[in-house]
């Protein structure tokens, strides 16, 4: 299960989880808040936030696509979750990225270390 919805970038609704694991919604919730420890629609906010942080910039012409590539309703609902979960605009924190890229730290995995170093 957590395996599919890494790969889903967390675009993947519950149904859908359901239907591939042979588990019911209530029964996933459950397992995901015991293993990983948050509930799935938190999971899968941060594994959009995390995407939506290490899509290279030239990936998208503007925010507004980097928030509909990854998976975001609009680019309003994006800046929130970055606020909330990084207390940075996307702009300020696709900056960082980026200058972390250049000294050779590039995205593994989705993932990006050291992004606030100096």
């Amino acid at each position: 299960m957590w395996s599919r919805l890494r790969a889903g970038h967390g675009q993947v609704s519950a149904k859908e989880l359901a239907a591939a694991t042979g588990r019911g919604s209530r029964r996933l919730q459950v397992l995901l808040r015991e293993q990983i420890g948050l509930p799935s629609r938190t999971a899968s906010r941060i594994l959009r936030f995390q995407r939506a942080l290490t899509l290279p910039t030239g990936a998208c012409r503007s925010l507004a696509d980097r928030a509909a590539v990854c998976g975001y309703y609009d680019q309003a609902h994006m800046n929130r979750d970055f606020r909330d979960l990084a207390g940075l605009t996307p702009a300020q924190l696709c900056l960082l990225t980026d200058r972390a890229v250049s000294r050779g730290r590039a995205p593994i995995e989705g993932r990006l270390a050291n992004v606030f170093d100096h």
